[in-house]
Parts: structure tokens; sequence; C-alpha cells
């Protein structure tokens, strides 16, 4: 087993905090009005291209192929079983940003859920780097 350098930490940061983002972007490309109006037909093409010309939804998938890329560095460096429980983290930051960006507060459960997640990535961090 390898332990977890600066730059895989790096990698696995910006994994998670890309896709993170990329939910936010999505959703809110979800919501504009062309591709609400596109939704509503039913239909693929028009729905597609409302897709293809939504600025903040091709960010989103633009972040997502980032993130994977870095991601497939990631898990070139370090054990699957150490790397993975990280991608948790993204719950509790998809939280903090539909919080923030989207007016969404979470409630008690969400922010108790949050931090058993937080507590759980370091409690399994520290036992594979130990």
């Amino acid at each position: 087993m390898r332990s977890i350098d600066t730059a895989t930490l790096v990698g696995i940061a910006f994994s998670v905090g890309s896709t993170s983002l990329a939910q936010v972007l999505l959703k809110l490309g979800m919501e504009r009005p062309a591709v609400q109006a596109a939704m509503q037909h039913g239909r693929a093409i028009p729905f597609s291209r409302a897709v293809i010309l939504e600025p903040q939804l091709l960010t989103g998938f633009l972040l997502y192929a980032a993130a994977s890329i870095a991601w497939m560095l990631v898990l070139g460096r370090i054990d699957l079983s150490l790397a993975y429980p990280f991608v948790a983290l993204g719950f509790v930051l998809v939280l903090l940003l539909s919080w923030l960006w989207l007016g969404e507060v979470p409630n008690l459960p969400q922010i108790v859920g949050s931090l058993l997640v937080v507590s759980g990535v370091l409690l399994v961090a520290a036992g594979r780097t130990a």
C-alpha cells in the first residue's frame, strides 16, 4: 500500500471538488427556461439541442471529464480502498454549495450526516496511513 502524497491529495481534491461543482452547474443549467421548455416537449432532439447550447450544462460536463482524468491519475497512485472514501466528501461539498449558490438551507439531519461523513473519511484515511 502506498501513502497519500501531496500530488495525490491535490488530485483527490480536484476530482471531488470538480464533480461537486459540476452538480451545482447541472442543476442551474437544468432550471434554465430553454431547457425547461425542451423538457416539456418530451422529445430527444429539442432537449439535446437545449442541453448543448446551455453553457452551465456544458461546463458541468467538462468538469466531470476533467475530474475523471484526475481520478484515474489518483487511482494509479494509491489503493482504491484508500482513495474511494474521499468521494463521500462530495456529499458534504454539494450540501455546502447548494446552500451557498442555490439557497437550499440544510436541515439538522443533513448537517449531522455530513459531520459523520467527514469523521468517517478521516477515520478511514487515518487507519490506512497509520
